[in-house]
């Protein structure tokens, strides 16, 4: 249950796309970026584009100082002459500035010079601009020197021309600015990019054709989103040959479909470099905590003078969607790992993928010629509140969306007494020429290959027309006797379905859930037709057993848990 009296500052941050990132997250967005890097890391440089209150540089900071014991003069260097940040509100600079401040004086206990000449240098790192606007690298006009604590007396941080008119509410130019203008120090770009991009939309934009040149993924649509052209920084922004980049963005970027998310990923392939994609979901708990309910990704991307270089496709690594408690947070970050991609082709979407079982798996399903749209003959939505009304015809219906199973069902006969007035929410109904298509097609739609193919594709709540008419089983995939047994597992499926139902009752509004948690030895039948129809053997159908025992004891000690298991978990809309 969340807190009614943080209701206003939940709205407000959705309203301006402002998530601050837990400390956690950072901490493991910089050591990892680090690691991939692999050089010295108090001598690297450290970018934010969005730095807000200066979490990540923060922790690059306390990283850096934790390795061994630095001296105060190399902490006071590190601090003033490697750490880098831009934001567009001032404030959040100014903030970001003093929290440097006394994390050095944290470290050091004393300041030696004055902490003011301390925090100039440090403030001289930072820009008050619109980050959209800058670009690494291009033609130059003279430079700002660089100037560091120990190699001059520092005075009050000035801004360029260029910079004073970046501040908010000036920043409506057609021109980009040369990131080298305002921070010399990183002319050629940073070696360490890191940073959590603003979750709002672009909005109208007097600068649309610059930056229609600079990125790939911008669109003047009004649905554009912010956060992809962040995520082209993490190269356009490094050093070229030798730079590692971090960033935690929603999980859109992984399955939407808009043509803006298209761009990014398919520029994402041809940048180069070697990537790597950590997805997270939002039940139990969520990343950015309880108040902020977000799915996210976080993305890595690490170039190294070994390749593949720009313009050569790069390599990709991705991982499951995980799931974790308050009880098992803790240890979230250390059994993070990533599965190579077969063939990284993501312009469609990032499958989130745990092993090379699963990835051998997925791209022979990819491989598919046939499609679930070749069996029912007609393919439509209907009213809950019909589902127990309409029984003509040969139907088989899919809730719109699902947690820890898909909720296929037949018409029914209804629960002898309603609890409240039936969901709006119009379910998926698939129209069949007769009763054996009808269980065929129902035996596939409940398969654990089906709920993996939706959690490895989909945002892990919506379940949509497209993903279910393009499982990668038609008609044409099974010879008759395959399509006999299949139509005959179906209909003890739905027999076992009716046994174990629930009826809930969210945002006053009625459901009814078909849990398959009492069929696992028919799921067990349907899905060894479907793999061995495919070339896959037994071993991927042991992964997928553990796979949905994984999904559903994500931590049945917690009671978020234990609800979803009950198939009464409600969601806002996500990212």
């Amino acid at each position: 249950m969340r807190d009614p009296a943080t209701m206003r500052a939940r709205e407000a941050k959705r309203a301006t796309g402002v998530y601050y990132t837990p400390s956690d997250v950072a901490e493991y967005i910089v050591a990892e970026a680090l690691r991939l890097h692999g050089g010295r890391p108090d001598q690297l440089a450290y970018f934010d584009p969005a730095c807000g209150s200066g979490v990540f540089l923060r922790a690059a900071f306390d990283l850096v100082t934790r390795r061994g014991d630095l001296p105060a003069v190399e902490a006071t260097r590190f601090v003033t002459e490697r750490l880098f940040g831009s934001d567009i509100d001032p404030l959040a600079i100014q903030g970001a500035c003093f929290v440097l401040l006394e994390r050095l004086f944290t470290h050091t206990e004393r300041f030696d010079p004055a902490p003011f000449s301390v925090w100039s240098c440090i403030r001289r790192n930072f820009v008050v601009t619109d980050s959209l606007r800058l670009f690494v690298p291009g033609a130059t006009t003279a430079r700002l020197p660089a100037v560091g604590l120990f190699d001059a007396t520092p005075s009050m941080p000035r801004e360029s021309e260029a910079a004073g008119a970046a501040r908010i509410g000036q920043g409506e130019a057609e021109e980009g600015m040369e990131l080298g203008n305002l921070l010399p120090a990183i002319a050629e770009g940073a070696d360490i990019i890191v940073g959590n991009p603003p979750y709002a939309p672009l909005g109208q934009r007097r600068d649309g054709q610059g930056l229609k040149d600079r990125f790939a993924s911008y669109t003047e649509a009004p649905s554009a989103d912010c956060y992809p052209l962040f995520v082209e920084m993490m190269w356009r922004f490094a050093r070229r040959g030798h730079s590692a980049a971090g960033m935690v963005v929603p999980l859109s970027i992984a399955y939407h479909s808009r043509e803006q998310l298209r761009a990014c990923r398919k520029a994402i392939v041809a940048s180069g470099g070697r990537w790597r994609f950590a997805f997270f979901d939002r039940e139990p708990h969520a990343l950015f905590g309880e108040d902020v309910k977000t799915r996210n990704a976080i993305v890595f991307r690490q170039e190294t003078a070994d390749g593949p270089c720009l313009g050569e496709p790069a390599v990709v690594e991705t991982g499951p969607m995980r799931k974790w408690s308050s009880r098992t947070r803790a240890g979230l970050f250390r059994t993070i790992d990533f599965t190579p991609l077969e063939c990284p082709r993501i312009a469609d979407g990032i499958p989130k993928l745990g092993g090379a079982i699963a990835s051998h798996a997925f791209e022979l399903l990819q491989r598919s010629l046939h499609h679930f749209s070749s069996i029912p003959r007609q393919v439509g939505s209907l009213a809950p509140a019909a589902a127990v009304k309409t029984w003509d015809g040969h139907r088989v219906l899919v809730g719109g969306t699902a947690y820890n199973f898909l909720n296929v069902f037949r018409p029914y006969p209804g629960p002898a007494t309603t609890k409240a007035p039936w969901s709006e929410s119009s379910l998926h109904c698939f129209e069949f020429a007769n009763e054996s298509d009808a269980h065929f097609g129902l035996a596939i739609l409940c398969s654990r290959v089906s709920f993996w193919l939706w959690h490895v594709e989909q945002d892990g709540f919506h379940v949509t027309r497209e993903f279910l008419t393009t499982l990668p089983f038609g008609r044409a995939s099974f010879h008759d006797r395959q399509r006999q047994e299949l139509a005959s597992l179906g209909s003890q499926m739905w027999a076992a379905l009716q046994s174990d139902t629930v009826v809930n009752v969210n945002g006053g509004r009625q459901t009814v859930a078909f849990r398959p948690y009492k069929c696992d030895e028919i799921r067990d039948a349907i899905d060894a037709v479907l793999l061995a129809s495919a070339g896959l053997d037994s071993q991927f159908l042991r992964y997928l057993q553990q796979f949905v025992r994984s999904v559903i004891n994500a931590d049945m000690t917690d009671i978020r848990g234990q609800t979803a298991v009950s198939g009464t978990v409600t969601e806002d809309a996500d990212t």
